[in-house]
């Protein structure tokens, strides 16, 4: 937004610079500000079009920045003077940024500086020292309240940016495990379902729930069961991929979505998590105590949507507990029939 209004001043500007010495028939100026319109209209366009602002801003900073050494040098009326300069320290600064920007404006204050020396005036006729030395402090301070208001607004783009960041990362993580909610959760899922149906790689959905979590509330409280979430939530990101997501989609139930993953292969992570889960134990305060967890396990056949996969996924979950928990089931080895069904 801010290069867009450069942009726009700048066209303005020079559009206003064009008709007044169109009434005046400075057939140079003229030339050179159809040249700079020119030129600022196509970097403005390229940078809507592309939406690479490198180039477009570079660009019409130097064309704009060889206007005002070209003022100096011959010492015209408009160009070489505070009038002109106050309009190009900020389009400058704000279109390159700090870095690049400010040292361009300074090098052109140098010229100015120089421009002392050259005592013919091609316009006004007689050459006003004392006055030039004005334009130039006055030139100089235009350079300087624009890098403060550069930097001051930069500082404050950067800490809304951090502050943002912040806000998305709370809305999307559960504040106890640091983990992926539900929201954040569904859209990864879409991102990953989208890449496997391009890719024709199957993904697998893992959903876990803690075994007999209301009993682990009910003798340690409610902090032991939150201290047995963290170590499952610090357990699960140790042994799954990067590429892979984890979200704690209820109070003691997590989903886990392993991309390009088969069902062969989804299993053995499960077994590997359940079995490593099953001898680590939790600790809270002088307790210690161990949990088991059981899994349900769904590779998709791209013919289902995401919450038909879910809901395989949580009827996987459902037969393991059935069959007796910490155990995994997967929809392509469905229990026996004859299974017998205990509580969950």
């Amino acid at each position: 937004m801010a290069l867009v209004s450069c942009y726009v001043i700048a066209i303005i500007l020079e559009m206003v610079l064009l008709a007044i010495h169109s009434f005046a028939g400075d057939k140079e100026i003229i030339t050179l500000m159809v040249s700079c319109l020119g030129i600022t209209t196509f970097c403005m366009t390229h940078f809507l079009i592309t939406r690479k602002h490198t180039f477009s801003s570079i660009t019409m900073a130097l064309s704009l920045s060889c206007i005002a050494v070209y003022g100096l040098l011959v010492n015209h009326a408009f160009l070489g003077s505070t009038i002109w300069m106050l309009f190009i320290s900020p389009i400058v600064i704000f279109s390159m940024g700090l870095k690049w920007g400010l040292p361009v404006m300074i090098a052109i204050l140098v010229v100015a500086c120089l421009s002392i020396f050259n005592v013919t005036n091609s316009v006004a006729g007689v050459y006003n020292v004392l006055g030039r030395i004005r334009e130039i402090f006055a030139f100089g301070g235009s350079i300087a309240l624009s890098s403060a208001a550069y930097y001051i607004w930069e500082q404050t783009y950067d800490r809304m940016r951090l502050l943002t960041d912040q806000l998305e990362n709370q809305a999307g993580c559960d504040p106890l495990t640091g983990l992926a909610n539900r929201r954040l959760m569904y859209q990864q899922m879409e991102r990953e379902r989208s890449r496997a149906l391009r890719t024709n790689q199957p993904y697998t959905i893992l959903i876990a729930d803690l075994d007999h979590f209301k009993l682990i509330n009910d003798t340690y409280g409610h902090p032991g069961g939150d201290a047995a979430l963290v170590m499952i939530s610090n357990l699960f990101n140790r042994h799954l991929r990067r590429k892979d997501f984890i979200a704690r989609w209820g109070g003691e139930e997590f989903l886990i979505m392993l991309g390009s993953t088969k069902s062969k292969d989804a299993k053995d992570v499960a077994e590997r998590i359940r079995t490593v889960l099953s001898k680590t134990p939790v600790k809270y305060g002088e307790h210690s105590f161990t949990v088991t967890v059981s899994v349900g396990i769904h590779t998709t056949d791209m013919q289902t949507t995401l919450e038909q996969e879910i809901a395989l996924a949580d009827e996987c979950l459902y037969q393991a507990k059935m069959r007796g928990r910490n155990q995994t089931v997967s929809s392509q080895t469905p229990p026996p029939q004859d299974a017998i069904p205990t509580a969950v």
